[in-house]
């Protein structure tokens, strides 16, 4: 049935504008293939049968997609599908057989966005859902470029492709979107996302802070030797060590705030 599924796909993408010939459902151009494969011939009479079993079996295939987010981790970008009105959400696809989870997300990315993500995309930084049944993984792709043009790989599977605040996004059913868009497979994301980035962001900062201490420790040392002998470490006194005369009336204690935040990112016991 995938199988018919790829040449009911082949049919719509490349078939119908080229010869003007009609656009039908899958469910309606089945019987035609049904009929003239040898092998599918003989299930005609039972093909509702067929269809729904196969429909339900997709159902429980694993899908896989990627969250893209710009440079500032501020946006994402979503798709709206041919077939939803005003329905956005993530990229994203049913897994082919024997195919590894993260080769499936940045194929379907590929395929619907026209964008490689190999080079961004990290293994173990995804949001795992279970949907009605149906396993949903998305590896979160951060620092891409919002200028990036996006143009979908496939035919008469995208309608748009758009950036969306994070922050104006509905974590859940019964918030409404200032625009009002839909986002219903999107929402179940939102609120792991937005941890996500918020515990991304902190790394940085204690990653910044972390090098911040070493190249203060490294300083200290040149400043200590030289000629290879011990001298005093002269430091900068007065209001003027941090700030210039515009800021000369403002006075901050430097000490006790970096203190609170090597507290805060557990630099120091």
């Amino acid at each position: 049935m995938f199988q018919v599924e790829l040449a009911h796909w082949f049919y719509i993408d490349n078939l119908v504008v080229e010869h003007n010939l009609p656009k039908v459902s899958f469910k309606d151009f089945c019987p035609v293939i049904f009929k003239h494969v040898p092998f599918l011939r003989k299930h005609l009479k039972d093909m509702e049968e067929v269809i729904e079993k196969f429909r339900e079996y997709k159902s429980n295939v694993p899908t896989y997609g990627a969250i893209i987010l710009d440079i500032r981790m501020e946006k994402c970008l979503m798709v709206q599908g041919m077939g939803s009105r005003n329905n956005w959400g993530f990229p994203k696809g049913k897994v082919n057989e024997h195919e590894v989870p993260l080769v499936c997300a940045i194929r379907e990315v590929k395929e619907e966005i026209g964008y490689d993500c190999t080079c961004l995309i990290k293994k173990d930084d995804f949001i795992e859902k279970n949907f009605r049944g149906t396993e949903i993984k998305l590896y979160i792709v951060a620092g891409v470029d919002e200028n990036q043009e996006f143009t979908p790989a496939t035919k008469n599977e995208i309608r748009y492709i758009k950036w969306f605040n994070i922050d104006h996004l509905p974590e859940s059913f019964d918030q409404k979107h200032e625009g009002g868009q839909s986002f219903f497979m999107a929402i179940p994301f939102v609120k792991d996302l937005r941890e996500w980035i918020r515990k991304k962001r902190l790394e940085e900062i204690k990653a910044m802070r972390v090098k911040q201490r070493e190249k203060g420790r490294q300083r200290s040392e040149r400043e200590s030797v030289k000629d290879g002998k011990e001298v005093p470490v002269k430091r900068p006194t007065g209001r003027n060590a941090f700030w210039t005369k515009h800021w000369e009336h403002v006075q901050l204690d430097w000490k006790t705030i970096w203190a609170a935040v090597d507290q805060e990112l557990g630099l120091v016991q």
